[in-house]
């Protein structure tokens, strides 16, 4: 099953030096998609294996036999009403949070590892530094995938609306080894059908802060 969301517009951190924000803003998408609204977007067909967003490493691998990709991508693509994989760059919001233009995009698959990872310090050198939140929604693809279903999955919630379906994030904190550090980490769910009353069921569509 391979799963798609999207990352904020801002990742931030705190160092020695104060807060970092990592805001996509520096960065310029120059593949353009040609569904409504226009834009465009990077998903690493350059082979440089990533990119750097203020002091921050964002990890992609591309296969270019398949023209696939994951890791982190970025965009500023703002489609919110195309269903389908050729729409897999927009946030459901229809832009970055608060305004930009900008923002991350990040595709988990089995091949990958199922994980996207990031490293900070890339220009500073201080390695070590807790992240204070970042803004997340989801991707038009997976947004319309989870309401109205697709040849791949089906609609949350079912015929009748009482399956018990959902969609979660679990971001996890590293060590300096690079290795998972027991109960360092935060879920936040993209979707959740579990609710006894179905009219509390929900798909995030907008940014939303997590921390």
């Amino acid at each position: 099953m391979l799963i798609l969301l999207i990352l904020g517009i801002f990742l931030t951190f705190s160092s020695i030096a104060g807060a970092a924000v990592s805001t996509f803003e520096d960065l310029t998408p120059t593949t353009p998609y040609n569904g409504p609204g226009g834009g465009a977007y990077w998903n690493g067909a350059d082979s440089s294996g990533g990119f750097i967003s203020g002091d921050t490493w964002f990890t992609n691998q591309y296969n270019s036999n398949y023209d696939s990709w994951s890791g982190w991508a970025y965009s500023n693509t703002t489609d919110t009403t195309t269903p389908g994989y050729s729409n897999q760059y927009s946030a459901i919001a229809g832009g970055g949070a608060a305004g930009s233009s900008n923002y991350g995009v990040a595709y988990i698959s089995s091949w990958s590892g199922n994980y996207a990872q990031l490293y900070f310090g890339i220009n500073s050198g201080n390695y070590d530094q807790p992240v204070l939140g970042a803004y997340i929604t989801n991707t038009t693809y997976a947004y319309l995938s989870m309401k109205n279903g697709d040849n791949y999955a089906k609609k949350f919630g079912g015929d009748d609306g009482t399956d018990p379906d959902w969609f979660k994030l679990t971001i996890y904190g590293l060590d300096s080894n690079y290795q998972r550090m027991n109960g360092n980490y935060v879920e936040f769910y993209l979707a959740d059908y579990r609710f006894d009353d179905p009219s509390q069921d929900y798909i995030v569509d907008e940014w939303t802060w997590v921390d």
